[in-house]
C-alpha cells in the first residue's frame, strides 16, 4: 500500500515504477526512512524489463 500511495495512481507504467524504487532505494540509506525495503537485485530486474 505504500507504493501505491508513493506513486500516487493506480495505473502505473513499467518506468514510472522503476523510478520511484530508484528514490526509494536512494533514500533508504537514511535513518528516518520508514518505506518498502529494497533490493539492488529487485532494481536490476525491473530495468530488465523495461529495456527494448
Amino acid at each position: 500500500m505504500k507504493i501505491i500511495s508513493g506513486l500516487d495512481n493506480s495505473n502505473v507504467e513499467m518506468a514510472e515504477l522503476v523510478d520511484y524504487f530508484n528514490k526509494q532505494y536512494t533514500q533508504q540509506k537514511y535513518n528516518d526512512y520508514d518505506g518498502v525495503p529494497i533490493a539492488t537485485t529487485i532494481i536490476s530486474k525491473l530495468k530488465n524489463l523495461i529495456k527494448p
